[in-house]
Order: C-alpha cells, then structure tokens, then sequence
C-alpha cells in the first residue's frame, strides 16, 4: 500500500490507510492552496517586529538545541563540521522540496524549493550582500570593524553584541513592496556599516530613494 502524499510504502495502519502518518495527511489536504497559504503568512510577517524578550527566548532554545547536537564531539569534529557547513553555505543541489515532494534546485542546508518558500522569503534571500567589505575600501570605514569587530549573536562561542553589521540603506521590506531589483538592494553601494544595535532600531526607515541609489551605481561604475 503506498501512501497517497509522499507515495513510500506503508502498513496501513494509519487511519483509513490513505496516509502513512499524520503529517502526510496534513500536507495532502493542504496542498492545492499551499502556496496561497506560503503568500498570506508571508505578507503577515512582512514588517514584523520580534521584541527582545522574544529574541532572547529564540536564541536560547537556538543554543540548547545545538549544545544537545554537539555535546558529544570533540573539537576536531566540531572544526571539521564548520569548515564543511562554509564551504557548503549559499550553494545549492537538486533535491526534494518538502512541501511539493519536486525534484528542484534547493539551497544546501534548506529543504523548501523557491516555490513553496513565498515570495518575500525568496526575495530577501536573493538581497543578501555577496562582497566583501575589504574589496571596497573607499566605500566604508573599515575602522569601525577594527573598533567593535564584528557582530556575533548570544549563541556563538564569542557573542559580540555591540559589534558592527552590514544594513541596507534602502531597506529589503521597501524594496519587496516597490519591487525593486535583488541586483540593486544587495549592491555595494546599498550598503553602510553600522553597529548591530542601531541596525536594530533603524526598522524599516529609508534615507534614500530608489532613484538616488541608482544614480549613485551608475555613477560609481
């Protein structure tokens, strides 16, 4: 007997037997409409604000969750592993999307495709900056790095609350609901170093116009 979701053989000892588990006949009945869904929990958390308190109890269960995965590996495993995970970060294979069980090009690490993710989720991915700092020295003030080093949350080995982080100047929220450009918000020049913490309260406030930005690539190229 195969299940009706995930089509993998089973007993038929779950429910009516259509199904071999709860999550596939959770994931059946939604599927038709899962991406109507993915878009309006998108747009609900658009612009959301987590409050420190919540950030707090996030990155404690973040770290209780790892410490379990980690407590029995010595230190040459745990070197070999994070030097396997950055190499492996941002690139992507064909493999099994988990919410449409399709064959597509997924990240490394992830398990949804590009389709069942949401528009804003694959938006603010492909806005991420890829340069480094160090290649546009005329741009920043590498001094500040030098100052307050760079940002680490609470979780890792030397959390550095207080240090500095990339920020969008116009922001990836702005730039989903004018739809502009990955290629524009992620550029060099939409990007300025500032202490994480004034990153944080900035919110979602722009201090230039898509115009202004454009203006600026064309001029630096």
């Amino acid at each position: 007997m195969n299940c009706e979701n995930c089509k993998s053989e089973h007993t038929g000892e779950y429910g009516s037997g259509r199904f071999c588990s709860s999550k596939c006949a959770r994931g059946f009945s939604t599927k038709a409409k899962r991406k109507e869904i993915n878009e309006k929990v998108s747009l609900s958390l658009t612009g959301r604000t987590l409050t420190d308190e919540c950030k707090e109890k996030m990155s404690k269960n973040n770290c209780r969750y790892w410490k379990g995965k980690t407590r029995n590996l010595t230190d040459k495993q745990l070197k070999n592993i994070r030097e396997s995970s950055a190499k492996l970060k941002g690139k992507k294979r064909i493999k099994e999307c988990k919410y449409c069980n399709k064959l597509k090009e997924i990240l490394v690490f992830g398990s949804v495709c590009n389709d069942c993710k949401g528009p804003m989720r694959v938006y603010r991915e492909a806005c991420r900056f890829k340069f480094n700092v160090n290649d546009y020295p005329k741009l920043f003030d590498l001094s500040l790095i030098e100052k307050f080093g760079w940002y680490a949350p609470k979780n890792s080995k030397k959390p550095n609350l207080n240090g500095i982080s990339r920020d969008h100047i116009i922001s990836v929220s702005y730039g989903f609901k004018n739809n502009v450009s990955p290629d524009i918000i992620s550029h060099p020049m939409n990007c300025k170093l500032l202490r994480h913490l004034d990153n944080q309260s900035k919110g979602q406030k722009s201090k230039m116009t898509v115009e202004e930005l454009v203006e600026k690539i064309n001029s630096y190229l």
